[in-house]
């Protein structure tokens, strides 16, 4: 019985065939890593959220303050990173899994989840200055921990004229830049996840953050 053999027209064919599956496949093999990554970065917040409310719950019903200058200031100064620390238990959680070139630092000023602070959170240890829950009027839309590309803190609010948002001309990017120049980014798509005072998380665009009437950034 002789064997069928087969052209290289037929060859041909087949890898054609077989170039254009993976081309329609890998698109949606990288958007399903994608939203893998954004669950685990959701998780993430979810856990520093809870450790916040935790600290708040021991703390009198404050929460940790975007850094503490009362132990120490400038550089080590100790930040809500660490201040949290003992309520969350894993660096892990400190770092989006999109970061990939990105290590924690062990003064954990590495995180790239960012706390506002200014017309949010106050910014530092001060007496009589603590963030008492109470003071917080909208708790479901006031921002506790957004994204950053570049830092652990956000001098943010568009409704107060603190800091700008728009195109970054070096990447095309729509981004938020606050007073300091500290970035909230989209690491997710065209937004990034959000953390919420009262402990949800949900993912927003960077436009939708940085709308100029919006309250998210404001406690009151």
């Amino acid at each position: 019985m002789s064997r069928r053999i087969f052209t290289l027209i037929e060859l041909l064919v087949v890898i054609a065939i077989i170039a254009i599956l993976a081309a329609m496949l890998l698109p949606a093999l990288s958007q399903a890593r994608q939203r893998a990554r954004q669950s685990s970065c959701s998780s993430n917040e979810k856990q520093l959220a809870f450790g916040q409310i935790m600290y708040k719950d021991e703390w009198d019903g404050a929460f940790a303050c975007v850094y503490d200058d009362h132990i120490d200031t400038g550089a080590n100064r100790i930040i809500w990173a660490q201040l949290i620390y003992p309520y969350v238990g894993s660096t892990d959680v400190y770092l989006c899994p999109s970061l990939t070139t990105t290590t924690m630092s062990t003064n954990m000023r590495t995180t790239r989840y960012n706390m506002p602070m200014g017309h949010a959170f106050r910014e530092g240890w001060r007496p009589g200055q603590r963030n008492a829950e109470t003071m917080f009027k909208h708790p479901s839309t006031t921002i506790m921990f957004t994204e950053s590309s570049n830092v652990w803190y956000n001098h943010y609010c568009a409704r107060h004229a603190y800091g700008t948002s728009g195109v970054d001309p070096a990447t095309g990017v729509f981004r938020i830049r606050g007073t300091l120049g500290e970035i909230t980014y989209p690491r997710h798509s065209r937004g990034c996840n959000v953390a919420w005072i009262d402990g949800h998380v949900e993912w927003m665009t960077i436009r939708e953050l940085a709308a100029p009437t919006v309250e998210y950034w404001d406690r009151d």
